[in-house]
């Protein structure tokens, strides 16, 4: 298996266990994503391409959670 993608509902918490390396090296290449749920209803699966992509995909993930509000389930993302 040359690659494999990990997604989280609503998070990256699998990310730090997930094993990183190269084909070579025994290990596929890891594709780190997050399937964000919207308060209306649909999940879209997102994965991050670059060490870029991912440090945005973890702060739209922190904005997500941060601006839900108080007591409001933490895991969904407003559309606007």
């Amino acid at each position: 298996m040359p690659a494999m993608a990990l997604v989280d509902r609503n998070g990256v918490y699998g990310a730090p266990q997930l094993p990183y390396g190269r084909e070579e090296g025994g290990h596929p290449r890891a594709h780190i994503g997050s399937e964000i749920t919207c308060t209306n209803g649909p999940t879209y699966p997102l994965l991050a391409e670059t060490r870029e992509g991912y440090q945005n995909l973890c702060r739209l993930v922190t904005r997500m959670k941060l601006r839900a509000r108080k007591g409001e389930r933490r895991g969904h993302a407003r559309r606007n």
